[in-house]
């Protein structure tokens, strides 16, 4: 290996730009003195679905495990995850389990990949679930170890559990811990899941421990001298190995120079039988007898919990950490490889605690600091901050945050930076404006908005008079504002954090952008929105910033819709979809374009596409933590339940956002859903309880959204004040013509339509209908007037000779009612249902389902779940005989 020294301003030797490898790329290869151990080889080649192995520091649970996938035949799929001491909330051990898999197979876990490289808040257990379902789809067996299982962890507890049970028949797991975590062990015994390997097992035997000594470390004892160290060390491999490493260090010292020989005249009566007394008298023993520059070495890089050759020459300003690290492996000094490249190393755990007890204060803080430096030139950020945070630098740890905070933003790393933000003492995050206003920002995704807004306040009222009126806290108010449904307030807030960061490159630059034109949208003023938003979506392409440039883009879909161009904002979304590809960073960012093209499939009456792209997008902003999109989608998904006539599953749809929303303590999109709640009790004819939901709806913003005013004008129409509705309505219709949006146009004339109807002027009536038609057909506008019912419906009859498009919508009422039959007799399958029941009957699995209707395996399956629930089966070959044997499909 080269010396590891770095050029001028370039990077260590040996480093490629890209994520720290945090697990055993590979298998870790046994170190170089191991003997086999035939009893408990065999004893894991009969092994159940989970095996754990838990004995205390340095009984070889790892040796024992690494040698036997070396020696087994049937690990071709094996995987090997070191656990990390800061396990966070889960996504840190998804990222390290799926990369694992993906060293062994590189394109594997597609799906489960881009939920950890790209979520801001995705569930560990939805990550876990995608990828153990497409294990199960595979034919191979794969066998995962998890090593160093901490035991106390309550959270990773649960989480594992959660993967053991659920893991597929071709799915092993096998835990290494030093004890017995809290997990249902006794469940999995009971259910014969369990296999166990116990400190009794791992213990060696005198057969072995003859064999270890003779075999790996080329030790031999008298016999009596080999009873004794047996009972000494009691079976513990480390206390064996150390004891080798000790007679082998004597043998040094007196000048013996014939290997093999047997000792005599050993001290063993003086060994503690207590593990770590033995451990720290061999260590010392060993420590001592090592050269300077060896022990120099050992104790320094200790302080790292990893290392390469090239970072050792930096910790110790030298040249020849290779050679040293290579002599030492060769040595059996405790050091573990990590890699099968034999690139990246790691001491005994033991080992490295009881040098680092020899490491003096100061120095410490200097290796931290080196270390800190190293790690940011080789371009891993994560590393970089821990250390510096380590050597009692918090400023320069605040300040590589800061330098990285926009690439973590921009490729989705929402969690890996709200983890260095946490790591980063509160009062040096408070004097930093940006970094407070990221913390706000992302607490507030992750559903902490009580939190967020704690801490905000905090920030403005304690720190510099000034900060409150930084460009990162501006747009955070201006966000917190649209959120609490404060319009005019946020487009103040937005203007003037725009002001502030005019010129640079922050983040924060293009979400001020985006929510000023957000803000703009909802407040009606459509021309200075859509050239807002145009704005932001080439500033974020600048920057390259993928999240807003997606977001703007999905907010200008809704633009484009209600200026009759429904087509034409159709193919905006399917363009922006198609150019972010498959990417890992860009899937879940889509989710909200998803939903805006599922609401305008909806309104072009496409129900079927309507709801694969709704659920679709639900579930990608779910994975986002982007919660105005879900209420969104689910409100949108219950009004094609409720189209669909799946009346029971449209209110449980508008229960679910609804109680998200309470939870988010979201009144304004509270607020909304019991508007949509009201249409449907309309609809339903129960015009009390339609009244009572929508009574206050339009107090929480300054002005009520289009949506809410045609609701509110149905509920005067259905309480038999017309007139109110009426005017009401014009007022609408004035604002939508001046304003140009077509779609607000055409609904105003169709509910002004039917309070003429009302008031008995038919003549009236039937001349806005004409004017509606001329207007909302050319455009696409079906489902406006469907959902209106049988009272539009009458007098299209009468207009039917004087408008080609009342042809056209008649013809739609009519194919409205064909699918009602249908779906009466399917027991009501959707469309989505009755096309994955087409797919099942020509035996296609789950994962060719998902991928020819550009839907997730995990919707794909819950859709396939509802299928089997209406048909009262349980399986595929029960739901194809069942639906042929009632002609839902042919065969």
């Amino acid at each position: 290996m080269a010396s590891g020294r770095s050029g001028a301003g370039g990077k260590p030797d040996g480093f490629e730009t890209g994520r720290l490898s945090r697990v055993s790329i590979g298998v870790p290869p046994p170190p170089p003195f191991h003997t086999s151990r035939p009893r408990l080889f065999e004893l894991l080649d009969q092994r159940r679905r989970i095996t754990t192995v838990f004995g205390p520091a340095g009984f070889g649970k790892t040796t024992l495990i690494s040698g036997w996938l070396a020696e087994s035949a049937n690990t071709e799929n094996a995987a090997w995850i070191a656990l990390d001491e800061d396990l966070g909330d889960g996504h840190l051990l998804a990222e390290q389990w799926l990369e694992a898999i993906r060293h062994v197979r590189p394109n594997a876990c597609e799906v489960a990949y881009a939920m950890v490289h790209d979520h801001r808040i995705v569930r560990p257990r939805a990550i876990f679930t995608s990828m153990l379902n497409e294990l199960a789809r595979q034919k191979a067996r794969w066998t995962f170890v998890l090593d160093d299982y901490p035991v106390k962890d309550p959270r990773l507890d649960d989480l594992i559990a959660f993967i053991c049970e659920g893991s597929p028949a071709n799915v092993d797991i096998i835990l290494l811990s030093r004890g017995e975590p809290s997990l249902p062990l006794g469940r999995w015994r009971v259910s014969h899941k369990l296999t166990e390997i116990g400190l009794g097992d791992l213990r060696f035997t005198p057969d072995e421990t003859r064999a270890f000594l003779t075999e790996a470390m080329n030790v031999r004892l008298r016999e009596e001298d080999l009873e004794l160290l047996e009972r000494r060390v009691d079976g513990w491999a480390a206390g064996i190995q150390l004891s080798a490493l000790w007679i082998n260090g004597r043998n040094r010292s007196s000048d013996r120079t014939e290997p093999g020989a047997d000792e005599t005249g050993l001290d063993l009566v003086s060994f503690d039988g207590r593990h770590r007394f033995v451990a720290e008298y061999l260590a010392n023993e060993v420590l001592a007898n090592q050269d300077e520059a060896t022990r120099r070495f050992l104790i320094a890089t200790s302080v790292v919990d990893r290392f390469t050759a090239s970072l050792c020459d930096a910790i110790l300003d030298g040249h020849e950490s290779s050679s040293t690290l290579h002599e030492l492996r060769k040595r059996a000094l405790f050091v573990v490889a990590l890699d099968d490249q034999k690139e990246w190393y790691r001491y005994h755990h033991l080992f490295r605690d009881f040098l680092r007890s020899h490491v003096e204060p100061a120095r410490a803080i200097e290796i931290h600091s080196r270390a800190s430096s190293w790690f940011e030139r080789a371009g891993h950020p994560n590393e970089a901050i821990k250390h510096a945070i380590a050597a009692g630098d918090p400023d320069r740890a605040a300040e590589l945050v800061q330098r990285h905070a926009d690439d973590q933003l921009g490729d989705g790393e929402f969690h890996q930076l709200l983890r260095w933000l946490n790591a980063l003492p509160e009062n040096v995050i408070r004097r930093n404006v940006e970094l407070s206003a990221y913390k706000a920002w992302l607490l507030y995704l992750r559903g902490q908005p009580g939190e967020a807004e704690a801490f905000f306040d905090k920030v403005a009222a304690n720190g510099d008079p000034e900060n409150a009126q930084s460009g990162p806290l501006l747009a955070f108010k201006a966000y917190l504002a649209i959120n609490r449904g404060r319009i005019k307030e946020a487009e103040q807030a937005a203007t003037a954090a725009i002001e502030s960061l005019a010129g640079s490159r922050s983040f924060f630059s293009g979400l001020a952008m985006l929510l000023l034109g957000t803000a703009q949208r909802i407040s009606g003023d459509r021309a200075r929105a859509i050239s807002t938003l145009w704005g932001a979506v080439r500033l974020a392409e600048s920057h390259g910033n993928l999240m807003v440039r997606l977001e703007a883009t999905s907010d200008l879909v809704p633009l484009k819709a209600a200026a009759g161009k429904l087509q034409e904002a159709a193919r905006l979304c399917e363009r922006a979809i198609e150019e972010t590809g498959d990417a890992p960073r860009g899937l879940t960012t889509t989710g909200p374009l998803h939903i805006r093209l599922g609401q305008l499939l909806y309104e072009l009456d496409d129900r079927a596409r309507a709801e694969i792209m709704l659920d679709r997008g639900v579930e990608l902003c779910e994975r986002l933590g982007n919660v105005n999109y879900v209420y969104l989608g689910k409100r949108h998904l219950a009004r094609l339940a409720y189209a669909n006539g799946q009346t029971k599953r449209a209110y449980e749809l508008l229960g679910d956002a609804s109680q998200f929303a309470d939870r988010a303590e979201h009144g304004r999109q509270r607020s909304l859903v019991d508007v949509v709640e009201a249409e449907f009790r309309l609809r339903d004819g129960n015009v009390a309880a339609a009244a009572a939901l929508i009574g206050d709806a339009t107090e929480w913003a300054e002005k009520a959204t289009e949506f809410e005013q045609f609701i509110r004008a149905r509920l005067l129409l259905a309480q038999d004040r017309p007139r109110a509705a009426d005017t009401l309505l014009a007022r609408v219709e004035s604002d939508a013509r001046d304003d140009g949006r077509l779609g607000g146009v055409f609904t105003s004339l169709l509910l002004r339509t039917l309070a003429a109807e009302i008031r008995g002027e038919k003549a009236t009536a039937e001349r806005r209908l004409i004017e509606a038609l001329s207007l909302g057909g050319p455009a696409g506008y079906v489902r406006r007037l469907l959902d209106l019912g049988a009272p539009i419906h009458d007098v299209l009859q009468r207009v039917e000779s004087r408008s080609p498009f009342a042809v056209q919508y008649l013809d739609c009422f009519d194919q409205e009612r064909e699918d009602e039959a249908e779906g009466a007799a399917s027991g009501l399958l959707t469309g989505t249902e009755q096309q994955i029941l087409e797919l099942l009957s020509r035996g296609m699995s789950n994962r060719d389902i998902a991928k020819r209707l550009g839907i997730t395996v995990g919707t794909a399956k819950w859709h396939i779940h509802h299928i089997y629930q209406k048909l009262d089966v349980a399986s595929r070959t029960a739901a194809v005989y069942r639906a042929r044997e009632i002609r839902l499909i042919e065969g």
